[in-house]
């Protein structure tokens, strides 16, 4: 069994980018793999933003994250940095800043996922 870190750098609507990471951790978890942190940096902490809400005919897929995470305990981790710069959470760490994060996912820093980074066996990135 592998322990597996995976950095997602792309929007949820950009491109494929965000849903093939999102397939690849569906993967890893159906053989046994373990996943150690999915770390969200770029343009991937716009899928964070709890007001995502696709058209019907579109994946949710801030919804399917969080459902990956609530199922198998994998921390969704959220640049700080990156939330900021993109206005998903104010220049402050206060409760009401992570008011636009949607649930299930933790404000965090690089040295966090560097840290996973080091425990685990693969780090795969998504761009």
């Amino acid at each position: 069994m592998a322990t597996f870190s995976i950095m997602v750098c792309a929007s949820h609507y950009a491109n494929q980018s965000n849903q093939s990471a999102l397939r690849f951790a569906q993967a890893v978890i159906a053989e046994s793999h373990a996943i150690n942190g999915i770390f969200f940096y770029q343009e991937a902490v716009t899928t964070a933003n709890r007001y995502n809400h696709p058209p019907s005919d579109e994946p949710n897929i801030t919804q399917a994250w969080q459902t990956l995470a609530q199922e198998h305990q994998v921390p969704l981790l959220l640049c700080i940095t990156a939330a900021e710069k993109r206005g998903i959470i104010g220049p402050d760490t206060h409760p009401q800043a992570s008011m636009n994060i949607a649930d299930g996912f933790q404000v965090t820093g690089m040295a966090e996922f560097a840290s996973l980074a080091i425990e685990a066996d693969r780090v795969i990135q998504f761009k």
